[in-house]
């Protein structure tokens, strides 16, 4: 007896009659049970692995390099872990010699647990965009330090530089959803000159300030917009997923989902009428791609035949 899995490449018409001529029977597993089922998965490839690695230690351990010169020796000297006691075990292990039908229990009938491909982000990962918070006089007066009692100018003090001009406000503001902060203007030159000192270092502390608002106003905008491309960069990765398997599933649904025997002897007859007639229908094809690949030649010929008719009929005038 051969168990093998369901593998369309299994299912060779060489095979099944190399099965039929020896009396071998082959039984194909149930689709996604090889974890369970297949001895090699079960108790061998774990067991050689293991040796494996631990030979590959010992030999780095004495610096010898494995290349592809020693690799099929080097493999040869853990291949006595093979041994008829790990493959009788293996088979025990999947039930399937000794047979064992409790081999699955009811935790692997039951459904999978619910889980979800949308990523959960923190509370401060905003949906909506920021709006720049104006700056408070009351805000201004105390986070800038001032210990001499110096009130701090307005804007008054000084008059405002020309506003920018479409073109540029266009390109300050390149999005509608958040509104881009703008530094404090500058006064012109012909206005700090009649200023007195007191009043122009009070208006830059104010500046001071201003500047660091707008940065954080900046800097708030920058983390909520890398937010928002982090969630839709994981709901396009989603939807991508979700696409993929509907289309996966309409042509991958696997039809082999239960165990069945593919050689026994009471199939025999069975098996010759539809090789049978596999075998006139392969004969019948290929009879007809060869039809059809004469026709393809024998219509080249002709057209071959015409063009040169026509080249060498043309008067001698029609080339000067």
């Amino acid at each position: 007896m051969l168990t093998l899995d369901g593998h369309n490449s299994h299912e060779t018409r060489k095979l099944i009659c190399a099965a039929f001529d020896h009396n071998v029977i082959v039984i194909v597993l149930p689709s996604k049970t090889m974890h369970k089922l297949q001895p090699l998965d079960v108790g061998v490839f774990s067991t050689v692995q293991q040796k494996r690695s631990k030979h590959c230690d010992e030999n780095l351990a004495q610096g010898v390099c494995i290349n592809r010169y020693n690799f099929i020796p080097e493999y040869l000297a853990i291949h006595h872990t093979i041994a008829p006691s790990l493959v009788q075990k293996a088979f025990a292990k999947t039930g399937i010699y000794p047979l064992n039908p409790n081999i699955f229990n009811d935790n692997n009938f039951a459904p999978s647990q619910a889980s979800s491909s949308t990523p959960a982000f923190p509370p401060s990962y905003p949906h909506e965009g920021l709006s720049p918070v104006p700056l408070e006089p009351s805000e201004m007066s105390d986070n800038s330090g001032d210990q001499d009692g110096i009130e701090l100018p307005t804007s008054s003090h000084f008059s405002e530089s020309p506003t920018p001009s479409p073109s540029t406000d266009s390109i300050i503001h390149p999005a509608p959803i958040m509104s881009q902060p703008r530094l404090p203007q500058l006064p012109l030159y012909n206005h700090v000159i009649r200023c007195i000192p007191k009043e122009i270092w009070n208006f830059m502390r104010l500046h001071q300030i201003q500047c660091k608002k707008v940065l954080n106003e900046v800097t708030a905008q920058c983390d909520a917009a890398n937010a928002h491309c982090t969630i839709a960069h994981h709901q396009i990765d989603n939807l991508t997923k979700q696409l993929a398997n509907k289309t996966w599933s309409k042509w991958q649904k696997s039809k082999k989902a239960e165990a069945w025997v593919l050689t026994l002897p009471e199939l025999r007859k069975e098996f010759d009428i539809r090789d049978a007639e596999e075998e006139a229908k392969e004969k019948a094809e290929l009879e007809k791609a060869a039809q059809k690949k004469a026709a393809k030649m024998a219509c080249m010929v002709c057209i071959n035949e015409e063009i040169k008719s026509r080249v060498f009929d043309c008067p001698l005038a029609s080339y000067t």
